[in-house]
């Protein structure tokens, strides 16, 4: 049974929401209890109650009738039996000109979670929790979460954390519409990256706060992302004559470390020419004709990726004369000029 200075505050909560409530005749078969702290309760039925409306507000449900056993807890809910007079009061003895009507609920778990598994990010950690217990009349309202940074001299003991202050987050229980219990995954964001950490977690209902959960192991969170690459290449595009060596354009990359290169689509197959994922330079001399083509060239690191197109073409190419052509054409240059002389001395002769 609640204590009757809290019921005194109880009281004045009830009065300030009293029009709202309907008249004592049909007791609500279910009430809504609301309270800033597990001790003290404001009632109201059948409406939404503008303290539920704050974070800092716990909710519960109680139920007409004796509660059946232990696990349940009862009110005293008093009206008056004027039909025309509309409020529900809280006490322990309800007076001649009131009707007493018993309420119960069950009563919140404060058991404490499990932490089953935990995914570790970069500046966050996801904490993936059972052995929750939920009771509708008292649901979990939110968890609590302690972060241990553990230094490396540490061992991964439960003592490893006795010396050590933690951060403490609150995080809002997840439900579905209907009141029931969600798979709890806790997000606990802020942490460093590439340090070590130990977590715990409570939960909290109206009836009060559970024990903390038991340690994990140390878990390290991961290192941060390098910086994307960023390339270019230069000259974009070449043209390049079929049996002659391809000349490899220059990467400048002015982003993080690549850790490897592709490029897309492949070269063809049997064309002499091959691909360097390390250093992205395409290398070889092309024995065949290759149409203009663009390749994508792709860096590549954990932080992101960078492309850069680049235009190759093949072709074959005439020939230019050869010495031996050459000085065949002298050859029978210097006999026509010859040819031409002789004539011209024998026509002036014979004139």
């Amino acid at each position: 049974m609640v204590k009757r200075p809290l019921l005194l505050a109880t009281t004045i909560l009830v009065t300030l929401f009293s029009w709202s409530v309907p008249a004592h005749a049909d007791a609500p078969a279910v009430v809504k209890v609301c309270s800033s702290s597990p001790e003290v309760f404001g009632i109201l039925a059948n409406t939404t109650n503008p303290l539920c409306a704050s974070e800092e507000f716990f909710s519960s449900s109680w139920h007409l009738g004796e509660g059946i056993d232990t696990a349940t807890r009862s009110m005293n809910a008093c009206m008056s039996t004027d039909p025309n007079i509309h409020y529900f009061d809280v006490e322990e003895v309800c007076r001649s000109w009131q009707k007493s009507y018993t309420y119960s609920r069950a009563i919140g778990s404060t058991l404490a979670p499990t932490i089953a598994t935990i995914e570790i990010g970069i500046n966050t950690v996801d904490l993936n929790l059972t052995n929750l217990h939920w009771v509708s009349d008292a649901p979990i309202k939110f968890f609590t979460v302690k972060s241990y940074e553990v230094p490396a001299i540490k061992d991964e003991s439960a003592t490893a954390i006795s010396s050590i202050r933690p951060k403490v987050s609150t995080i809002t229980a997840a439900k579905t519409a209907s009141g029931a219990e969600l798979p709890q995954s806790l997000r606990v964001a802020g942490l460093k990256s590439s340090t070590s950490y130990i977590f715990t977690v409570s939960s909290t209902t109206v009836d009060g706060r559970s024990e903390d959960s038991v340690p994990t192991n140390r878990v390290t969170t991961h290192d941060p992302l390098p910086d994307a690459p960023s390339i270019t290449l230069s000259p974009a595009s070449q043209v390049v004559a079929v049996n002659s060596a391809f000349i490899p354009y220059v990467v400048t990359n002015t982003g993080g470390v690549i850790d490897y290169f592709t490029i897309s689509p492949n070269l063809p197959d049997g064309v002499g020419l091959t691909f360097d994922s390390t250093t992205g330079l395409i290398a070889g001399t092309p024995n065949a004709e290759i149409p203009p083509t663009s390749y994508a060239i792709t860096a590549i690191n954990s932080g992101g990726t960078s492309v850069a197109i680049f235009t190759l073409t093949a072709t074959l190419i005439s020939a230019g004369p050869t010495e031996t052509t050459i000085g065949t054409l002298l050859i029978l240059t210097l006999a026509w000029i010859c040819f031409v002389f002789i004539q011209r001395k024998r026509i002036s002769r014979s004139h």
